[in-house]
């Protein structure tokens, strides 16, 4: 499947890989996908996330943390998600209707990120423990310093 959007499109590489427990249609989606700029043959792996609207949209909160993540916290913006681009979308434009029940009107919105390599990727103790410090630091951070209160701390999310 393809989106297209003004600078590049997006082809879906395989289903959705993550979805959150929530109400049919008001949960939120992961799939991968490759991001073609539109003059280049090329593809980048990325990240593409649906999100049911909410009172705080997940993206603003990622934009707040990075203007936060100056001086001695500019470490922190290696952990924290790289937004490529943003949209709204009904998800029949999507080709998620099926998911999304009776309620096929509602809007949802779409970051693309980077894609990172999971967690799961470090075999080496070593290498583990130093990400779960970090890991640690970072969301100490998000709380005492940027006052986010990271509510998605789950295998498939960590910073």
């Amino acid at each position: 499947m393809h989106i297209y959007l003004r600078d590049c499109h997006l082809v879906l590489r395989d289903t959705i890989v993550s979805r959150s427990d929530g109400p049919k249609g008001w949960g939120t989606w992961v799939c991968r996908a490759i991001m073609h700029a539109n003059s280049d043959s090329g593809g980048k792996n990325v990240i593409l996330k649906c999100i049911c609207p909410s009172e705080t949209s997940e993206v603003e909160l990622i934009k707040e943390a990075t203007e936060k993540a100056t001086g001695n916290s500019f470490w922190v913006r290696d952990h924290l998600p790289h937004l490529l681009c943003q949209f709204d979308a009904v998800p029949h434009q999507l080709g998620i209707s099926d998911l999304c029940g009776e309620e096929e009107e509602h809007r949802v919105s779409v970051a693309v990120f980077e894609e990172l390599f999971p967690i799961t990727d470090l075999t080496n103790a070593e290498d583990l423990g130093k990400a779960f410090h970090d890991i640690f630091r970072c969301y100490r951070w998000l709380y005492e310093i940027a006052g986010i209160l990271h509510r998605d701390i789950s295998l498939s999310n960590l910073m």
